[in-house]
């Protein structure tokens, strides 16, 4: 089972990760969340950055790897998530944050679990395009 883990963009909540997607991550055995078997996706995302995910991945043994921020198309998110996203919320409207938040929350559990490795998958080839013709662009 995949967990998406959320973090609050708010002000207020900038500089912490939310207890309960702590305590999943802390308890690999409760929801099966097992690091040495995760893809660290790593930008420069300020829930990327703080000291609680720094400190939390240190504790563990990861070693995140940054993702080039000249690189969107080697960022799965960029790449497939997003576009995907908005595709499925196109015609919707909100009128307030939890909406939007609710609304981004039911698309989620729109992507198939097979649509993401597939993903997954391409964006391993294109990496491998990349590291093959020495990090330049490639379409």
């Amino acid at each position: 089972m995949q967990r998406l883990v959320n973090f609050d963009p708010r002000p207020e909540h900038l500089n912490r990760v939310p207890e309960d997607d702590w305590e999943a991550l802390s308890q690999p055995e409760k929801d099966k969340i097992r690091l040495k078997d995760s893809l660290l996706m790593w930008d420069n995302a300020r829930a990327h950055t703080v000291t609680d995910t720094r400190e939390f991945l240190t504790r563990r043994d990861v070693e995140p790897v940054k993702q080039s921020p000249y690189s969107p198309d080697l960022n799965l998110c960029d790449r497939f998530l997003l576009q995907k996203l908005k595709h499925l919320l196109r015609e919707d409207e909100f009128g307030s944050h939890e909406e939007a938040t609710l609304a981004v929350q039911r698309a989620m559990r729109r992507v198939s679990e097979d649509e993401l490795y597939d993903q997954l998958r391409k964006l391993r080839g294109h990496c491998h395009d990349v590291i093959a013709v020495g990090g330049d662009y490639v379409y």
